[in-house]
């Protein structure tokens, strides 16, 4: 018996959500290589690899959107067969685009953690181990999108005729499972990661509210990893409707990732604006006392803003950079 489905469409959730987190990213980035570059600094690593990660979301994006104006989000059968061809197309070439900025994103955040901590070759190498297996990760899942098939228009055209070659549908499995597995491992041990030279601290108020954010956004992108994961596994049902849910976690996944990565490199820049916007609410109060005062509340690090410490105040610098303020005596 044929399954009836509704003509509904998850392309609003899809075209809404996937604008507003490109314009929030797109944002973020922005202002990262902007300070880095202000405060004359080069552009390391982790800074080029989460702005190739951001640059290549923009086509795959648009790709999407050409995929949505042609149905896709819809049940198939209220989707006419030529449409569905181009949406097809249109999403196969974003998901290549995907593998490519979602990978970016995990070296992005490995090669910052390792800046940030060289403390033994234990570290260093399973650093570059991590790596390593993303960027292998990355190319066989490259590798099996172009090679699996003959002609490679099957993923796209339902009309191909019956001369079709595919690799055995374990192997395509597996390869893609594998895939997922990797990146939902890779946000699982990176949220953890900082604990490990963190905790044992004892930490201002802002660092405690910066590792809660970002381990809540590595565990959400894990998440959405595992669910795409299920979602494309299941067999039976309306292939092109469950591809758009599959899409709309991997938009997800990949725009948490981008924020996970690049906020921690923006301390300074959200100081700032925090000063700022409570300096122009008390017109009594100075920047000078506002900077103060968030210092003392552990939300502020006065090591940035050298010679405008309270009269009685001295800056005290600990472990990996953190900054106490603490009264003289």
């Amino acid at each position: 018996m044929a399954e009836i489905f509704e003509d509904t469409s998850t392309a609003p959730t899809m075209l809404g959500l996937g604008i507003s987190l490109q314009i929030i990213t797109v944002g973020l980035v922005g202002v990262r290589i902007k300070a880095r570059l202000q405060m004359g600094k080069q552009l390391q690593v982790h800074d080029w690899a989460i702005l190739f990660a951001e640059l290549f979301s923009l086509p795959q994006l648009i790709f999407i959107v050409d995929a949505i104006l042609n149905g896709y989000g819809r049940h198939a059968p209220f989707v006419p067969l030529p449409n569905i061809t181009k949406a097809l197309h249109s999403v196969f070439i974003a998901q290549v685009i995907w593998y490519w900025s979602a990978t970016l994103v995990k070296v992005s955040v490995v090669c910052l953690i390792l800046s940030l901590r060289r403390t033994s070759r234990a570290w260093l190498n399973f650093c570059y181990t991590a790596i390593v297996i993303l960027l292998s990760a990355l190319a066989m899942i490259t590798a099996t999108q172009f090679l699996a098939c003959r002609p490679l228009s099957v993923y796209w055209d339902p009309m191909v005729g019956e001369n079709v070659v595919c690799w055995p549908k374990e192997a395509l499995l597996s390869m893609v499972v594998g895939f997922s597995v990797i990146q939902a491992l890779a946000d699982v041990v990176f949220s953890f990661i900082p604990l490990t030279f963190l905790l044992h601290l004892k930490q201002p108020l802002r660092q405690k509210i910066i590792i809660s954010i970002l381990m809540s956004l590595g565990l959400m992108a894990s998440g959405t990893a595992i669910a795409r994961t299920v979602i494309g596994v299941q067999s039976g049902g309306d292939m092109f409707r469950r591809n758009a849910d599959i899409t709309l976690l991997a938009l997800l996944d990949l725009h948490v990732g981008i924020i996970a990565a690049t906020l921690p490199t923006l301390k300074v820049f959200f100081e700032g604006v925090l000063v700022k916007l409570v300096e122009g609410t008390k017109s009594e109060k100075t920047e000078e006392d506002v900077r103060t005062a968030f210092c003392e509340m552990g939300l502020l690090d006065m090591s940035h803003y050298p010679g405008k410490l309270g009269k009685g105040q001295k800056s005290v610098e600990g472990d990996i950079g953190l900054v106490k303020i603490r009264s003289e005596r």
